[in-house]
């Protein structure tokens, strides 16, 4: 999933990620900076396999130590915004690993697991347009 997160997308995901939740930041957090550097890690990000050399010019830069964190950030705006705003009233268990999400559900709630379906499936047809191979699963 990771290398198909459009970088442009991906970039100001985080930022905006950044800004919902920077009242949960020390005062003098260097967005900014964070945001810069972030930046540069992904649009200038290159690699070498075998004896060749390679700019990476789509997708999170692999290899690097923020890719994991991009990746989980990236997918928890929309469960933030979407997911748990919305449902969470109704988790009895609620945890995710980058783009898996594991539900245990009560269903004597107001919403039932269909509209959580729906929710995730529209969302996830929104950011088809960024992600290039995306295949939606559920069981």
């Amino acid at each position: 999933m990771y290398t198909n997160i459009d970088t442009n997308h991906g970039l100001s995901t985080i930022s905006t990620f950044i800004q919902i939740n920077l009242h949960l930041l020390p005062p003098e957090y260097p967005m900014k900076l964070i945001l810069h550097l972030l930046t540069l890690v992904m649009k200038k990000h290159v690699f070498k396999f075998g004896d060749l050399w390679f700019l990476q010019k789509k997708g999170t830069a692999m290899g690097t130590i923020v890719a994991v964190k991009y990746s989980i950030i990236y997918f928890a705006l929309h469960e933030q915004l979407t997911i748990l705003s919305k449902y969470q009233h109704q988790f009895l268990y609620f945890r995710c690993f980058i783009d898996d999400i594991f539900v245990i559900w009560n269903p004597n709630g107001i919403y039932s697991h269909k509209d959580l379906k729906k929710d995730i499936y529209t969302y996830l047809q929104k950011v088809r347009t960024h992600l290039v191979h995306l295949k939606v699963t559920n069981n």
